[in-house]
């Protein structure tokens, strides 16, 4: 399998290419591990301003049996997570009123939210921007554009 990673957290990218027990779903996903959460009650937040970027990740998890639920931006994580944390947070970094860094670098700050992992999603690739953005309290970094593999992938490496 050929994976377009473009930029990702680099102290994950063996799991992400690597996970799992080989056998893979006809979209590229563990098929052991999305079984294992499919029904499991597992919650993901998704940040995007753009509707078909989030239409089009909230598909791919919940089509994976993920609780998915979807905000504009990023001044909406914390309402988002008021009654009910997610496991996990896919953010754009550009939103428009805050900012997905804005959103990550108070997520960390708090207490409540600090442990919440956060895959952040952008459509520019700038390898020296990353450790940045890891520094900052991301898990992995992902293209926008990257194929549905490599977002199950590093959705299976951070939940796992």
């Amino acid at each position: 399998m050929h994976f377009q990673v473009s930029p990702i957290g680099p102290k994950l990218l063996p799991e992400v290419l690597s996970f799992g027990d080989g056998k893979m779903n006809s979209a590229g996903g563990d098929v052991s591990f999305f079984s294992a959460v499919r029904g499991s009650g597992v919650r993901v937040l998704v940040v995007d301003h753009d509707p078909d970027s989030r239409l089009r990740l909230a598909t791919l998890l919940e089509d994976d049996g993920l609780l998915v639920t979807q905000i504009v931006d990023g001044g909406e994580v914390p309402g988002a997570c008021e009654h009910r944390l997610p496991d996990l947070v896919l953010m754009d970094v550009d939103t428009p009123d805050v900012s997905g860094l804005q959103a990550l670098v108070r997520m960390k700050a708090d207490e409540r939210t600090s442990e919440i992992p956060v895959i952040l999603m952008s459509t520019f690739s700038d390898p020296d921007l990353e450790p940045d953005f890891i520094d900052m309290g991301a898990e992995i970094c992902l293209d926008k554009q990257a194929q549905n593999a490599v977002i199950r992938g590093a959705v299976e490496a951070v939940l796992a």
